[in-house]
């Protein structure tokens, strides 16, 4: 019981933004954790069961190997998905740029308000080189939160790392909104 109120307090120590940082971590910890939930449910029916037949047709339609990532522009949000993942590990500023909606950009350019081009070049190399290791990309779940909002659940194989994005759509193009808000 110390150790969780020690624990508490150290919580509420945090400044804001750390907090909030730590919070939206949970959020994602949260969604991926019933994710896997339902995986694991679905291999539990067994390989021929038709919830685990359908979750492999949706596994294999829903992968982009790291070899066919393109620009393959916004028509869709697993298009949007699989050009940011190519534009990024390339490392292509401009191209990470279209993919993301009014918002989200001036989001990108207060981020960077105030570093150095060095700085900048740095950050977006590092970020670039996080997909050397990346063999593919895999949509794992599609939630519709409206007709012209989705979010996405993905998963990097090859690094075995985890992440999420919301989509809006723009006319007809699907653009990032933000990769922290759950549905």
């Amino acid at each position: 019981m110390s150790n969780q109120l020690a624990a508490a307090n150290a919580a509420q120590s945090l400044p804001a933004d750390q907090f909030s940082e730590l919070l939206r971590l949970r959020g994602q910890a949260g969604v991926q954790k019933n994710e896997l939930e339902k995986l694991r449910a679905e291999l539990a029916l067994g390989p021929n069961s038709a919830s685990s037949r359908a979750a492999r047709e949706r596994a294999s339609k829903n992968y982009y190997p790291k070899e066919s990532w393109a620009a393959a522009g916004f028509a869709t949000p697993e298009s949007t998905a699989q050009s940011l993942s190519w534009a990024a590990s390339r490392g292509d500023v401009k191209a990470v740029l279209a993919c993301l909606s009014q918002e989200a950009q001036a989001g990108v350019a207060k981020h960077f308000d105030g570093k150095s081009p060095d700085e900048i070049t740095n950050e977006i190399a590092s970020d670039a080189g996080h997909f050397d290791k990346v063999d593919g990309l895999r949509i794992v779940n599609k939630k519709m939160v409206s007709d012209d909002e989705v979010f996405l659940t993905f998963y990097n194989q090859g690094v075995d790392s985890w992440g999420s994005m919301r989509l809006k759509q723009f006319g007809n193009e699907w653009k990032i909104i933000g990769n922290s808000d759950t549905p």
